[in-house]
């Protein structure tokens, strides 16, 4: 039972970041300053699997990809803002 509650737990949050993300993606200019925070968080989330690999061992091979995802998307994401913006 605890198990599907964080589920939906996690749905909501993750739904909500995505609605976020979308919206400053379809409207930059007006939500560039959210981009870093979002992108921080994703970040967060693939900082947060890093330290468990140290901690418990490695994980499946996909969750491996989830990591690099969530680790060098943002940076590159946040680097692709900055030198867009100071153009």
């Amino acid at each position: 039972m605890l198990f599907r509650s964080e589920l939906r737990f996690y749905g909501v949050l993750w739904g909500a970041f995505g609605v976020l993300t979308l919206q400053a993606g379809l409207d930059l200019e007006r939500h560039a300053a959210r981009v870093p925070w979002l992108m921080l968080v994703f970040f967060g989330g693939g900082a947060a699997r890093a330290l468990s690999w140290i901690q418990l061992g490695p994980p499946r091979p996909f969750f491996v990809l989830l990591m690099s995802i969530e680790l060098v998307v943002p940076v590159w994401v946040v680097g692709v803002l900055r030198a867009t913006r100071s153009r």
